[in-house]
């Protein structure tokens, strides 16, 4: 029995109700179907739809016969609907609106019916999703070959695999830096989104910092276009430019030449300060560790920090960032860090 087709079919159909199916049974499934020459019923083909992980293949044959099948049902529908309304005149009124009704279930059906096919018949399109946590970095190479490599607390979407007729996009919430392969023979564009800017690169790298209402981008190499969306405004970057962009303000500061390791130092592990207000050193701190600083009253959120500090442990950073500040002390209260 277990080599007889049918009995084959009808086993997997049981396992994919119970969702006890692997991807590789629902794609031999899909085989079977293609090969038997009853079509499947809609809610089968809606069950598959749901649980296969990838397009499936459903052939043209198979396709037409489910759409027959329903077509026939219609037929057969409406002309028990008209034997009985010659049968009831008297009763014209009611009869056309319940064969109204019925036909309207009917197509309804068919029209369910006809949106699975169609799915079924077009390209899924399948998206990754990888978010790292405090204090991880991971390193992802793209389907077009292009490398990133995301920081801390981060998340960026992106398909799996692009055709050579469409823009490659990302979308990024966090920090991440970018080297982009470029596509001269198809010229294909790549796009950069985050919740406030869109960022059109043809071949470069640069480095993308989104973190609640602000935005930092730096061009290491290329040239990129940023597209503003709540200013619907566009700004040209060349190498060793510096955007932040504050979007509950609208205000962009725009440098240029800046430091290069001041804005990539931390794909080595390190987060180098240069004459940095002390506000800015924590925040960074607190988005690449998730922890929590208060300061004191007496406290300077001004006064300059000029030291590199560890990105993988966090106690070291801390020690180091109490010595630099040298009068200060910090204080663990909890899960808060207490400066005074």
């Amino acid at each position: 029995m277990a080599g007889n087709p049918k009995y084959l079919r009808d086993n997997l159909i049981e396992k994919l109700y119970d969702n006890t199916c692997t991807q590789e049974e629902i794609q031999l499934l899909f085989r079977l179907i293609n090969e038997d020459s009853t079509p499947p019923a809609a809610d089968l083909i809606g069950k598959l739809w749901e649980q296969s992980g990838s397009s499936p293949k459903i052939s043209n044959d198979v396709s037409q016969r489910i759409l027959s099948k329903a077509i026939s049902k219609i037929a057969l529908d409406e002309g028990a609907s008209d034997a009985v309304h010659s049968s009831a005149m008297s009763e014209s009124i009611g009869g056309s609106k319940a064969r109204f009704y019925r036909l309207s279930g009917i197509a309804a059906s068919l029209l369910v019916l006809i949106t699975l096919l169609t799915g079924l018949l077009l390209p899924r399109t399948s998206k990754a999703i990888v978010q790292t946590e405090y204090g991880e970095q991971q390193t992802l190479e793209l389907a077009d070959g292009s490398k990133v490599l995301l920081n801390a607390n981060s998340q960026m979407i992106f398909q799996k695999t692009w055709s050579d007729q469409e823009t490659r996009e990302v979308w990024l919430e966090g920090e991440a830096f970018f080297d982009v392969q470029k596509k001269p023979t198809t010229g294909q564009g790549f796009k950069v989104k985050t919740d406030d800017i869109t960022i059109e690169v043809l071949g470069t790298s640069f480095n993308v910092n989104n973190h609640g209402d602000k935005t930092s981008v730096y061009l290491e190499e290329g040239e990129i276009r940023l597209y503003f969306l709540q200013l619907d405004s566009t700004i040209l970057m060349q190498p060793g430019d510096l955007i932040r962009y504050h979007k509950i303000s609208g205000r962009i500061i725009y440098e240029h030449q800046v430091h290069t390791d001041l804005y990539t130092s931390w794909k080595n592990g390190v987060l180098i300060f240069r004459d940095s207000p002390l506000r800015e050193v924590l925040e960074k701190i607190e988005e690449t560790y998730g922890v929590e600083f208060e300061l004191k009253d007496s406290v300077d959120y001004l006064r300059e920090i000029n030291f590199p500090l560890p990105i993988h442990e966090l106690e070291k950073a801390i020690s180091i960032l109490q010595k630099t500040m040298g009068d200060l002390e910090i204080e663990k209260v909890g899960e808060k860090y207490i400066i005074k």
